[in-house]
């Protein structure tokens, strides 16, 4: 909250500040004196953070970190391409060999044919 008379922030449910009602009582107002006090039309915007100053150690630390992090992720995508090729590689096989099994097929199938004959 902010004192009503100055605008310094106070803590609590005040309404003044320290200094502000130092300076009221000095001018003191009869008891029977009607007094408006302002009212709050909206909080104050909040007073943006410092940006955090972080020590050379510190950053040493977040770069090694990031460091392991970045190997671990070649490591990882070095390990999921191996798998593909791998992949590849046994489709590959497989598909020649379907192929081969084909021709042979084919081959045995003319040789039936020309020993009926």
């Amino acid at each position: 909250m902010n004192c009503l008379k100055c605008g310094t922030e106070i803590s609590g449910e005040q309404v003044f500040c320290e200094s502000c009602l130092a300076d009221m009582a000095k001018h003191p107002v009869k008891p029977d004196t009607p007094v408006l006090l302002p009212t709050r039309s909206k909080p104050l915007p909040a007073k943006r953070a410092h940006r955090k100053l972080y020590k050379p150690e510190d950053l040493v630390i977040s770069q090694r970190k990031l460091i392991g992090w970045m190997l671990a992720l070649i490591l990882v995508l070095m390990v999921a391409v191996g798998i593909l090729a791998a992949a590849m590689l046994h489709y590959k096989d497989a598909a020649e060999h379907a192929q081969q099994q084909q021709v042979e097929n084919a081959i045995v199938s003319r040789e039936t044919i020309f020993d009926n004959l």
